[in-house]
Order: C-alpha cells, then structure tokens, then sequence
C-alpha cells in the first residue's frame, strides 16, 4: 500500500463528517483517481433535510463490477464501547441504541435538574440568569446532537482505510480492466443508506445492472469475511482465495439498514473479530479510539480484488 495515499485519508482528510470536510476530501478524491486513470462525476440528490453526494468514476455504459466504498464517516458516541457490525445491519442498529441515546437522556435530566434547584434555591438574579444561560446552551447542544451530531475525529479503519484501497485497486489495474471496472464513493451511509440508493437508481436510469463488491471495515480484526446476497453465492465463492476467508450468507435481517439491503447484486468485505454469537464486530469505531490499522491487511484485499477482477478480463 502506498503509505502517502494511507495517511491522506486517514490523517489529512480523516473526518469526512460535514459537507464542507466532504467537497474538501472529494477534490483530493478526484485528483487521485485521474492520476490512476479514472474519470469521475457525482451523483447528487435531495430528500427532506437530507442531501448526498455520491462520486462515480469509470464509464458507466462499459462497467460490469463496481467497487464500493463509504465516503462519509460516522458521528462520534459518547461511550465507551459502541459495537458495530459491518455484516448485519440491524444488529449494529439495535446495539447503537444505548451509546446514541444515553448521553441525551442524561443531558435532558441535567437540564431538568438545574431548573428544580434555580426554582427552589437560587435567589440572586446574576445565578439565577446565569444558570439560564447555561440551561439554553444544554438545550441548543440536546437539539444539535439528535439532528446533526458530532463528528468522529478518528476514522482509520471505518472507512479511510477503505478510500486509500479503493485507490491503490485502481492505480494497479489496466486498460482493459479499466473499461469494465467502476468505483463508486457513497454518501450517507446509515439508516436508509440515501446515497446507495441514488447510486442505484441512477444505474436504473441507465438501463445497467453491475455487480457490486463492498469494501467495509478491512483494518483491524482477527477474521475477515465476505458477505453475500442470497443471490450472489457464486460470486462470493470466485473472489475467495484463502482458506482463512469465511463466507456468510446475509439473511433478509442482516440485510437491513445496511448497504447490502440496497445493492441487490452485492457482496461484502469486511474484517474483525467474532462476538459471543460468532458474528463480525468492531468495537472502536465511532470512538477516539479508531485510529489503529495494519496495513497488511489491506494489502491482502487489494491483492484479492486484483486476481478476481483480473480473471474476469
């Protein structure tokens, strides 16, 4: 891996959390894919208060594999330990709860708290009006945390490592395999997954129906996985190359609030290590703590990719 292109996205454009840090990365983004021959443009779409910015590169018409990456990086949690699952995406949903919602809650019974004690205890009016203050700057914080968040300052391995892949992937490729393989960079990636889906669309729009292989999480773990659709078994078997690779078939749960749950011909990469019900976890993102990778490992998909899109040629 190239340790220049590494530390751009994981240091220099780390956090990818506001539409500002995101055009920022993006130009970066752009120069580094025409450097490895690629062309791009965006896919861009409104909905309600939510807007998302996808970045296409390759010839849409000729593409028959597109790579994706997450672009964006996730808001920060304050807690300690906020489980993610990169294979089920309801289970990841359902264990975020606590971490996301607890420190709310205990800001909402703070600001309830110090309005009890100015109202029974506080006499002079400088305390009184400076607990005011202080009450409506809680209050502000409660309504920016629950609508937009905060962001995570440490995103090395979800999904930084993942952009510098992505890139190194596509400076090793030729000609002809240029032509046939896209890559795609998505926007918003939680919940409905809003850019995947506007990614998809627009493949809709232009009457084609490539197959997709997803780079999560691949830094940090133990054990990596490829995940696949019902459908797509057959594809998660030709990009296995190791013994060490297990394979997983999503189930329609795990599939949920997840980017497998759009992209229907898809399967996904991803690295960890195995909770108690044998599952794929990370427990650092979204946490100051995400800032250990092996590069190695990337190496290895990068060398995985490679054959398999190779053969395909």
């Amino acid at each position: 891996m190239n340790k220049k292109i590494i530390d751009k996205y994981t240091k220099e454009y780390g956090v990818r959390f506001s539409r500002r840090q995101k055009r920022k990365a993006s130009l970066a983004l752009f120069e580094d894919m025409k450097d490895a021959g690629y062309e791009g443009t965006m896919i861009s779409g409104r909905k309600v208060f939510s807007k998302a910015e996808n970045y296409l590169f390759g010839n849409i018409k000729t593409m028959k594999t597109v790579i994706v990456v997450p672009f964006d990086t996730p808001q920060h949690c304050f807690w300690r330990r906020v489980p993610y699952y990169p294979l089920n995406g309801n289970k990841s949903a359902n264990k975020s709860v606590l971490p996301m919602f607890a420190p709310v809650i205990l800001l909402y019974l703070m600001v309830f708290v110090m309005l009890w004690i100015a109202d029974h205890f506080v006499t002079s009016p400088q305390l009184a009006f400076g607990i005011s203050l202080f009450i409506y700057f809680l209050i502000f914080f409660l309504l920016y945390l629950m609508t937009i968040g905060i962001a995570n300052r440490n995103n090395y391995n979800r999904y930084s490592l993942s952009v510098a892949t992505a890139i190194e992937l596509a400076q090793k490729l030729g000609k002809d395999e240029k032509r046939k393989v896209g890559f795609l960079f998505t926007d918003k990636n939680k919940t409905r997954y809003y850019g995947a889906q506007l990614a998809v669309d627009k493949f809709i729009q232009e009457n084609k129906n490539p197959d997709f292989i997803c780079i999560d999480c691949i830094g940090e773990g133990s054990v990596i996985q490829i995940g696949y659709n019902p459908n797509m078994r057959k594809m998660a078997v030709k990009l296995k190359q190791k013994e060490n690779i297990d394979l997983v078939k999503l189930s329609e749960s795990m599939r949920m609030q997840n980017a497998m749950g759009v992209f229907s011909h898809a399967v996904v990469i991803a690295r960890g290590d195995l909770d108690k019900d044998n599952e794929l976890c990370l427990t650092t993102t979204c946490t100051s703590k995400d800032k250990h990778i092996e590069e190695s490992m990337a190496d290895d998909v990068v060398e995985m990719l490679y054959n398999y899109l190779c053969k395909l040629s």
